[in-house]
């Protein structure tokens, strides 16, 4: 039986809009010139939680606000009965068969965002099943305001999500879009799909959790992305999402590039420097003077790393410093051109000490 879900992986294999013809062949209708589709939107992204398993069909979903954004957080092992609690319908037809497309396996996070104010489509098909309508890629308006929500919170909630788990049960855990739909609500109440899909997949070992800590924890990284500089969760966000290699490293190190420097700038450098010069209370102010001289002329990112070390990232050891060292020699070599593409050994940890950095700050 071909389902919806079929249906909707053909429209997003188009980079270009479809013809009349080709929408018709999907049973899509023309509508009529006095006619329009009209309604409201909200924005459901799936993600799909790498290094975790939770044994739970679904959590309460609960509210939360980031960057004056407002949304709703849905987890559990099945895409259906998460999506059921946040908008009382099921997200596909056949759950097995979109997790065997999408090579995606639970738990899974559904964010909710909306609903925006009414739209008029631009459509000039439109399909009516079961009481709802679907349509292609018809309400850019309403898409975009959503899209901006979505930008103005995922960024810096995937960053934190990720650091807040990764540092709880010392293991890489990431929470990676899958995909995101746009749903309507018409004014005579029917459902409106408006279908544009993107679809990623990788494999990924987990651990069991207890189930009853991941709201806390889920929680407990809203607090932590409401105070995450955007570049670098920004940075961190395309890292983790990217495919490319050379490029998935690239972003982390600029995410750890920019943490460096803004850390370095937080410390009392004074103060630091005191705590150096404690056991010499016989020339503390010459002592004073040379070191901030020194202080101020670093510019050098492996001496800054050290000094956050020092004084600020007090968790990480010698052994951290030296893996910074051995990335930041492969970073040199891709700027030289001597390398075209760090191994997947060195790009994992890359984004370990990211978030290893991050998890007691």
């Amino acid at each position: 039986m071909r389902t919806w879900f079929d249906e909707k992986r053909q429209l997003a294999k188009t980079s270009m809009g479809l013809s009349k013809s080709a929408l018709e062949s999907l049973g899509y209708k023309p509508l009529a010139p006095s006619e329009s589709v009209k309604g409201t939107f909200t924005r459901i992204d799936v993600l799909v939680i790498q290094g975790i398993t939770l044994n739970a069909a679904y959590l309460p979903p609960f509210e939360e606000e980031i960057n004056g954004i407002s949304f709703r957080i849905g987890i559990g092992d099945s895409l259906n009965e998460v999506c059921k609690q946040l908008v009382g319908e099921e997200f596909v037809d056949d759950e097995e068969h979109w997790k065997k497309e999408t090579k995606s396996t639970p738990p899974f996070m559904l964010l909710l965002f909306g609903p925006t104010s009414e739209y008029v489509g631009s459509a000039t098909h439109y399909k009516e099943h079961e009481g709802q309508i679907e349509t292609y890629d018809s309400f850019s308006e309403a898409r975009n305001e959503l899209s901006k929500q979505s930008d103005a919170v995922v960024p810096s909630l995937l960053t934190s999500l990720s650091v807040t788990f990764s540092s709880s049960y010392e293991r890489l855990v990431r929470f990676l879009p899958r995909e995101c739909v746009v749903v309507g609500k018409s004014l005579d109440g029917k459902t409106i799909r408006d279908w544009r899909i993107d679809f990623k997949g990788t494999a990924f070992a987990s651990m069991a959790v207890d189930k009853g800590q991941v709201t806390e924890k889920a929680i407990q990284s809203i607090t932590k992305a409401k105070t995450l500089d955007k570049k670098i969760a920004k940075f961190y966000y395309l890292g983790s999402i990217e495919k490319d290699p050379l490029k998935r490293f690239l972003y982390f190190f600029l995410s750890l590039e920019v943490l460096v420097h803004s850390s370095f700038k937080e410390i009392d450098h004074r103060a630091a420097v005191s705590s150096l010069l404690s056991n010499h209370p016989h020339a503390k102010d010459s002592g004073q003077k040379l070191l901030e001289t020194h202080r101020d002329s670093w510019q050098n990112l492996r001496h800054r790393f050290v000094w956050c070390i020092m004084h600020k990232w007090t968790h990480l050891t010698d052994a951290d410093v030296q893996q910074f060292g051995r990335l930041k020699a492969v970073r040199d070599k891709i700027s030289h051109g001597s390398l075209t593409e760090p191994d997947a050994a060195t790009v994992r940890e890359i984004e370990a000490l990211m978030l290893r950095i991050q998890g007691s700050s």
